[in-house]
């Protein structure tokens, strides 16, 4: 995969001035940034939430606050 030499040179100053991260090269970034997308991805994919309504079988009209 290549990066454009200026969004290298980014990332690199980044790791360097966060050695608290412990992420020691570029590759090594990028590795983790799309591990992190991809996870993030597949956890919003597999919780979806679907909202049902459930009323008796009153077709046509509308339900009652209770």
């Amino acid at each position: 995969m290549k990066v454009e030499r200026a969004l290298w040179k980014k990332m690199q100053r980044l790791i360097d001035s966060h050695p608290e991260w412990g992420i020691l090269s570029v590759p090594e970034f990028v590795r983790r940034a799309i591990d992190s997308e991809m996870r993030t991805r597949k956890e919003e994919e597999s919780s979806r939430v679907i909202s049902v309504c459930l009323s008796s079988g009153t077709k046509g009209k509308r339900r009652k606050a209770p």
